[in-house]
């Protein structure tokens, strides 16, 4: 090949090559905006690409779960280390990483919105990889797309190592998961490893080894108190002259309100906005002395952009309120604030939902939810903003929804239908069908909650239309899951319907319907979903059975229940153990009535023992009260058959040991309903001994559900008591 023929194919070469290097370049550029370790070997990683501006010494403890999270990453799986903050979570992760045998190439996203779900890609594609998530609850918190990397990830086979902050951001992120039809448990199955807390024993000979004086440890059982000083920083935050106190208590209420960029970063107009609030103002060279001496006592650092970077262990642990604010003041106070700045009001509505749905006062968190987001809305233009519209919509919906579980239901359930069907004018079947699906879903599940308390078949029909557009989307090749939920859905709208309307169809409605979506394999990958469906379709043959086929329907009920303790340990899951026992017990008691009474009668009592073996009454007692109630019932029926006065006091017990709970203020109707049942227990009880005392303890009891089961409001109850006060005259007279 002559010189001339080499140079025009070598100019070729770099024709093409040099656009496709230009174009992978701006990528990489690009890429950078959304990960900040992209494809890097373990071996050659520093301690700032997982740590960030957090210190690290050279000096590492190694504990004995340190093993457990070394053969995680050498094996490739999936991992979560759960744990206070400053429990040493990243660190451990980066020193398990760094003395791997065969490195990895890891890639760390950034907790930053992605516009569009980008991933790159390792072209070095023959070494293993991994991707690191640090502080997932703040990752899912800021980036929507989070459920496409963790797909992403599975479809590749790429394992995925993260760390999440333990209580309530542990319970935030399981929630967050739910909403995607993710599942943490499967996501990480056994490897999520909870780091415990280490001695004062400990605590001393690791400051020793970093010759650090134990007495200015302000040590919290925590590895990172240590580490960070708090005991240093707490001094220094007292020494902080009254401006200096005002910037870190700005910083602090921001960083509760979720009002800042990634890993703690701050827009320093939001830092001047919310110490307005403290009537601090000042010029810029003020500003920047201000921050100048703050950054000297290693509160924060400065970084360019007018932005601040504050250690978020120095904002929990060391900087202190002037008053005794609750978090629900600081937000109602940031709501003020930043009441013109939609930006700030969505991530301060986001943080607060997050909160609301795994708080007990959850009514309160929605209604401040619901005034951000309301707030919101008003500052943005709906043109240029469609995203930032469509995520207010969506979250006021849901916070509606939430609220709806607590408060004023009929009104709540309106709200939340009438944003959902807001969204639904922009995004339709064709432009974004995965939404227009969720969406729809979503608006089946709000009219199935309002057939609750009104018009149950207009609701129920709404709401099965709107499953079965759903449906459109959710085909069970592309997304089987969506798929296999919809199913279960659109079969607990059958199953109310059925009752108010042909009952024997639409019980097989639903029956049809969970059969669907049980049929799936995938379902089983998802226990909680399956365990769920399986006990809906379990639920459904028992009601039928009241209509047809009663021995061969329970006997399907039965046989499902009996499957869905195959998946449910005790130990793991008590709540749905003990939900599971507490409807199979039902199921014996109700087949006892038809064949094989002793033996069913005492199947179904063991049942409701073992459901009340993890129904604890003070955790959780409405549960404990109606199997107990339920357990009063089959011994009732018991005594009937054995024809002795035992069983009769062992039904008194637990009848009485219901009404502890079931008190007539607080649920009136369950109060008459173990009224009742003490009623009949007295009434049999004395045919065997004191006849009068007996007599007149029925009596009273009958009297007591009565002045609640009145003729007008609950007629045929109030017929069948009667009923059992006319046979008890016959006894005594």
């Amino acid at each position: 090949m002559d010189l001339v023929t080499i140079l025009t194919i070598l100019g070729i070469i770099a024709t093409i090559a040099a656009p496709a290097a230009g174009y992978i370049l701006k990528l990489r550029k690009e890429y950078k905006n959304y990960y900040s370790v992209i494809w890097k070997s373990s071996r050659k990683l520093k301690a700032n690409d997982l740590l960030g501006e957090r210190p690290c010494a050279e000096y590492y403890y190694t504990r004995d779960i340190d093993n457990r999270i070394f053969r995680a990453i050498e094996r490739k799986r999936n991992l979560l280390i759960v744990a206070p903050p400053l429990s040493g979570k990243t660190r451990a992760v980066f020193n398990a990483l760094h003395t791997l045998k065969d490195p990895v190439n890891i890639l760390v996203p950034r907790s930053v919105p992605m516009n569009s779900f980008l991933f790159p890609r390792d072209f070095i594609f023959w070494k293993k990889k991994m991707i690191f998530i640090d502080d997932l609850q703040y990752y899912i918190e800021r980036q929507d797309a989070y459920h496409l990397l963790f797909r992403e990830a599975k479809e590749r086979n790429i394992p995925v190592a993260a760390t999440c902050h333990s209580g309530r951001e542990f319970k935030k992120v399981k929630n967050k998961l739910i909403e995607q039809n993710l599942d943490l448990d499967i996501i990480f199955g056994e490897d999520i490893i909870e780091l415990n807390k280490i001695t004062a024993d400990e605590g001393k000979m690791i400051s020793d080894k970093l010759g650090m004086k134990w007495d200015t440890v302000k040590f919290n059982g925590t590895i990172g108190s240590i580490f960070m000083r708090l005991s240093e920083m707490e001094r220094r935050f007292d020494n902080c002259d009254n401006i200096e106190k005002t910037i870190l208590r700005s910083l602090r209420s921001l960083y509760k309100s979720g009002i800042y960029e990634e890993n703690s970063v701050f827009r320093l107009e939001w830092i001047k906005k919310a110490s307005g609030m403290y009537e601090l103002e000042g010029r810029d060279f003020e500003w920047t002395g201000w921050l100048k001496n703050l950054e000297d006592k290693e509160f924060l650092k400065i970084s360019s952009r007018n932005r601040v970077w504050a250690e978020d262990a120095y904002l929990e642990f060391v900087v202190k309120t002037d008053a005794d604010l609750t978090l629900q003041d600081i937000f109602e106070n940031m709501l003020d604030v930043f009441k013109n700045d939609a930006e700030v009001l969505q991530m301060l509505g986001e943080r607060v939902y997050d909160i609301g749905v795994v708080d007990t006062q959850i009514s309160e968190y929605m209604k401040i939810t619901i005034k951000a987001f309301e707030t919101s809305l008003k500052n943005i233009n709906i043109e240029l903003q469609k995203p930032e519209y469509y995520k207010a919509q969506n979250y006021l919906g849901q916070a509606y929804w939430s609220l709806s579980k607590v408060q004023d239901t009929h009104e709540n359930c309106a709200r939340s239908i009438e944003y959902f069907n807001e969204i639904l004018k922009t995004v339709s079947i064709d432009s974004n069908p995965v939404e227009y699906a969720r969406i729809k879903n979503r608006i089946g599940n709000t009219h199935t909650a309002f057939a609750e308390i009104e018009d149950r078949e207009a609701n129920c029909i709404t709401a099965i239309n709107a499953y079965k557009e759903a449906l459109k989307v959710f085909n069970q090749r592309q997304y089987p899951q969506e798929y296999a939920r919809a199913h279960n859905n659109l079969g607990g709208a059958y199953l109310i319907l059925a009752e108010v309307k042909d009952k024997i169809t639409n019980y097989k409605n639903a029956i049809s319907s969970f059969d669907e979506a049980l049929k799936l394999n995938v379902i089983r990958e998802y226990p909680k979903l399956y365990a769920l469906t399986k006990n809906n379709l379990a639920n459904t043959y028992a009601r039928l059975s009241d209509t047809e086929e009663p021995e061969k329907n329970l006997m399907l009920a039965i046989d499902a229940y009996s499957d869905i303790l195959k998946t449910q340990p005790k130990e793991k899951v008590p709540l749905q153990y003990g939900l599971t026992h507490n409807n199979l017990g039902n199921a014996y008691a109700m087949l006892a009535l038809h064949r094989n009474k002793h033996e069913n009668i005492n199947r179904s009592i063991e049942s409701f023992k073992e459901a009340l073996s993890v129904r604890d009454p003070d955790r959780v007692p409405i549960q404990y009260a109606n199997t107990m109630f339920n357990l009063g019932d089959a011994y009732l029926v018991k005594a009937e058959e054995e024809n002795t006065p035992a069983a009769l006091y062992d039904a008194i017990d637990s009848f009485n040991e219901s009404i502890r709970i079931r008190t007539s203020d607080k649920y009136p109707i369950q109060y008459a309903e173990c009224c009742a049942g003490l009623g009949k227990a007295y009434i049999n009880l004395a045919e065997y001994e004191d006849k009068t005392e007996n007599y007149h303890k029925a009596i009273a009891s009958f009297d007591e559900a009565l002045k609640i089961f009145t003729e007008e409001q609950f007629p045929d109850n109030y017929n069948l008591i009667n009923n059992e006060i006319t046979k008890a005259k016959k006894i005594f007279f």
